[in-house]
């Protein structure tokens, strides 16, 4: 028994002296939390383009890629709005606004949706659907052909 206490004591100490300390590690969000009345409010009359990402929150996958659009959005953050939507907690919109899988990204100028694009995107993918509409050159670095996002 007591050598099970130990065991116990020397795994406990080993998993918590492993940790990596994140506290310093905040990362800034780029993303504008919308719901059905903020949308509207947002895309009326705004000539900026928006890209409106759909996704779960409560899903871990999800999550990995709405923190890909948040890289994104820190990248262009002086030219285009980046937002999201969680589909749990905004149900109605997202049905009424077709999502039929999630992720969902939605291109959109002067209320127009000039793009949709469903399923997972990495951010390269992000970044050349961004340059198509906006024609602006994306510079691609070899070791991001490969990445991993």
């Amino acid at each position: 028994m007591r050598l099970f206490k130990i065991t116990y004591i020397i795994l406990f100490l080993t998993l918590f002296s492993c940790r990596e300390d994140t506290t310093d590690k905040k990362i800034k969000n780029y993303l504008l939390d919308l719901n059905r009345k903020s949308y509207n409010k947002m895309i009326k009359n705004n000539d900026e383009l928006i890209i409106v990402g759909y996704f779960r929150d409560s899903d871990k996958v999800n999550n990995h890629y709405k923190s890909i659009l948040n890289k994104t959005a820190e990248t262009f953050k002086d030219s285009i709005t980046f937002a999201h939507i969680d589909v749990d907690k905004n149900y109605k919109f997202a049905k009424e606004n077709k999502i039929k899988c999630v992720p969902t990204y939605k291109f959109i100028k002067n209320g127009e949706i000039l793009q949709s694009l469903n399923g997972t995107l990495d951010s390269l993918q992000l970044d050349l659907a961004i340059s198509e509409i906006t024609s602006v050159q994306v510079k691609v670095e070899p070791e991001n052909l490969y990445a991993n996002d």
